[in-house]
């Protein structure tokens, strides 16, 4: 695991006693006492860093320090999609396989989930609701009932007309804000899609080059998508539900020429997770890295869960990861309960 600090203070030149007699001519009371009062403040500056100056310390790394990455699970085709239930299970999709599978922390187990087989890219639990991109099919469902081992679906959206060839838009990714608000990443048309409420729905943004992964702040008023080919995540004020201010560069993955800018997340700190190449990066709400997650193989995606939300699932190539964190993530408004 490469941890990446977000201060680290210069080291501190030595003033040698030929060059203290070059500034102050021949020691003198006066003179001892100024290179005295020069060293401590130096120290101060050393030891408590830019707080000397007024700014806030360094935070606290969000992985937990004697954490681990641990996998969990890996009878996957390609796992995708973490959603945490608030019922003690992690929801996740099997690409591939055209799957649904729970996995309960507490008792170490997967349970397969009876569901119409589907090709469900992302997961998002909010309201007491399961809303899933369904990528195969070109529409966002959102799930209203549950049973042990059952997910009933209850409305279907589609995101727009199809294109020339007859393709629908396909949905890649997706966050709801605590009103229910859905924004969904459509990558092969440079869309981000925003579903209101009442079924209504509107491009929110064209401005974000092969949008994938997409998460909001937990005031609900910074949307985060990432840019899946020129690997930057970008930033827009929500000005309204559905309505976006001007884009920002938040971040960039500056980590070579491999495409990677995937599934995110974020904790209640603020702080913004994105699954890259090789590894998830971490960013403070002001766009600073704060470390790096190596995975053993290229991370997808990933969630907060637990029943703290101090662990953070990723799903990866060869199956799904639990690391235990210092932070927790956002809480649903509502989980989704089983019935």
């Amino acid at each position: 695991m490469k941890l990446v600090s977000k201060f680290k203070p210069e080291g501190i030149k030595e003033m040698s006693h030929t060059n203290h007699l070059q500034a102050y001519g021949p020691l003198s009371l006066r003179a001892g006492m100024q290179y005295f009062f020069l060293v401590c403040v130096c120290v101060w500056v050393w030891v408590f860093g830019w707080v000397a100056f007024g700014e806030e310390p360094a935070n606290t790394l969000p992985v937990a320090s004697d954490g681990s990455l641990v996998r969990v699970g890996d009878s996957f085709g390609l796992p995708d999609g973490p959603a945490w239930d608030d019922v003690g299970e992690l929801v996740v999709s099997d690409v591939k396989g055209q799957a649904v599978r729970c996995y309960d922390p507490a008792k170490k187990s997967w349970q397969d989930v009876s569901m119409a087989p589907a090709r469900y890219s992302g997961f998002f639990i909010q309201l007491g609701k399961l809303y899933a991109a369904d990528n195969g099919n070109g529409v966002v469902r959102v799930f209203s009932e549950r049973k042990p081992g059952k997910i009933s679906a209850a409305e279907t959206f589609s995101l727009g007309e199809p294109d020339k060839k007859g393709k629908p838009p396909r949905p890649n990714d997706l966050v709801v804000d605590r009103q229910g608000v859905v924004y969904v990443t459509v990558t092969g048309r440079n869309e981000v899609v925003c579903i209101q409420p009442d079924g209504t729905t509107g491009i929110a943004t064209t401005g974000v080059i092969s949008p994938n992964g997409i998460t909001m702040s937990p005031d609900g008023k910074t949307l985060y998508v990432a840019s899946y080919k020129p690997k930057t995540i970008e930033k827009f004020p929500v000005v309204s539900p559905g309505v976006l201010g001007d884009q920002q560069r938040f971040a960039v993955m500056d980590d070579g020429d491999a495409p990677g800018a995937d599934g995110m997340t974020i904790d209640q700190e603020g702080n913004v997770y994105c699954a890259g190449a090789t590894a998830v990066w971490v960013w403070d709400a002001a766009g600073h890295l704060l470390e790096t997650i190596e995975c053993p193989t290229r991370p997808i995606n990933a969630t907060f869960g637990g029943d703290d939300r101090k662990t953070l699932f990723i799903t990866c190539f060869d199956g799904v990861y639990a690391l235990p964190m210092s932070t927790s993530g956002v809480k649903s408004a509502v989980g989704f309960q089983a019935n």
